[in-house]
């Protein structure tokens, strides 16, 4: 059938320019990268590049102190949230929290060669929204992500409704 042979393995669907940070780059930082790139999740790399760990957006409002929001109720709720989402004071001291400190350990990944379904399986079943692609050695080779799969079955979609025309 076609959607099996168009997408076989998360090598058919991840995303291979991964934004990544490494275990001592701080809190700033990460906060900086999401929401310039608009990501939830950010892996996590040693000096060699090996995945050691993944940080959310839930793990870092986690370590931030709540900050009154009462004079920012601008724009509709969404708007809103994702605008202050990160806001913080410049000079608290989490800010300068390394990555490592904070990040998730247990992280759910695959190899390149993991079949699609088995993939999606997993982000479902485990109730994830990422996982991370890794090589034999643990180094970072993409993620797959939510709207990764929705790409992948769109493009599966069209390939199908053309070979019934």
């Amino acid at each position: 059938d076609v959607l099996s042979s168009v997408l076989r393995t998360v090598e058919d669907v991840m995303t291979k320019q991964v934004v990544w940070l490494e275990e001592r780059d701080n809190l700033a930082k990460a906060m900086d990268v999401m929401q310039e790139g608009k990501f939830r999740h950010v892996p996590i790399v040693d000096k060699q590049g090996r995945l050691t760990g993944i940080i959310s957006d839930r793990d870092i409002l986690r370590y931030l102190p709540m900050r009154s929001r009462q004079d920012q109720i601008q724009g509709t709720r969404d708007e809103v949230f994702r605008s202050n989402l990160f806001d913080v004071a410049p000079e608290d001291a989490s800010l300068g929290l390394p990555v490592k400190n904070i990040m998730s350990r247990e992280i759910v990944h695959v190899l390149p060669t993991c079949g699609f379904y088995d993939a999606v399986n997993m982000l479902h079943e485990m109730k994830i929204s990422c996982l991370p692609v890794v090589d034999d050695e643990k180094k970072l080779r993409g993620i797959v992500t939510a709207t990764d799969v929705m790409r992948g079955l769109l493009v599966a979609y069209k390939l199908t409704a053309k070979s019934e025309v």
